[in-house]
């Protein structure tokens, strides 16, 4: 969401993940397949699709696409991937994804003035082995591939040399010996005594919320 209204998380209100607002009462956790689009509805900041209304935009495997002209998900291939921890996979469907801009330009009729590409597979080895691991480099690798593929596929379309690339990532990785972190719930709970609710709850009215998290 930052990368794509080019403002901080406290001025578009989408602070991470899983968010909890205390006045609404509602839980928000976008890391599911039947939640990570309702991102889109919980911000009201322009992304820049919608400040490029007038021109034809693509987005592939980003959960942020308001206002875009053409989304491509890989929803089923990239869901059984992620399933089964075929990380590398996922971000070769999203590779793939650039040999299809041959296809979307003839039907939009002109080639996309701006693709937002996202390759989960970095981000999720990270969480899971830590970058020191053989793992993370692996995975680096594989994405460093996909993007030759996206620059061939230009190359094939004839607009690599009128094309911006612009790489980012929304944080890094640094590895962590165990005893350098605390699990913040356990000891808000243990040393602070403070009643903790991870599960999420969101629906009804705003007393049937006031009600539910009463009793926790």
């Amino acid at each position: 969401t930052t990368f794509l209204t080019g403002l901080y998380p406290g001025h578009h209100d989408i602070v991470g993940n899983n968010w909890f607002d205390r006045q609404s009462l509602i839980v928000r956790s976008y890391m599911e397949s039947s939640t990570y689009r309702e991102v889109n509805a919980d911000f009201t900041a322009p992304t820049i699709y919608d400040v490029l209304g007038d021109r034809f935009t693509v987005n592939f495997q980003n959960a942020v696409r308001r206002g875009v002209r053409r989304t491509i998900d890989n929803w089923v291939e990239s869901g059984v991937c992620w399933f089964f921890g075929w990380h590398l996979a996922a971000d070769r469907w999203v590779g793939s994804d650039f040999e299809q801009l041959e296809g979307l330009a003839r039907q939009a009729g002109r080639w996309p003035d701006f693709i937002q590409a996202y390759f989960p597979g970095v981000d999720a080895r990270g969480h899971q082995v830590g970058a020191d691991h053989p793992l993370y480099r692996q995975a680096v690798r594989n994405v460093d591939t996909q993007i030759g593929w996206a620059c061939e596929a230009l190359l094939r379309a004839g607009i690599f040399d009128r094309t911006y690339l612009i790489l980012v990532t929304d944080h890094g990785h640094a590895p962590c010996a165990h005893e350098h972190y605390i699990e913040l719930a356990r000891w808000l709970a243990r040393a602070k005594g403070w009643r903790i609710h991870e599960d999420r709850y969101d629906g009804g009215t705003l007393p049937q919320r006031q009600r539910h998290f009463a009793k926790v």
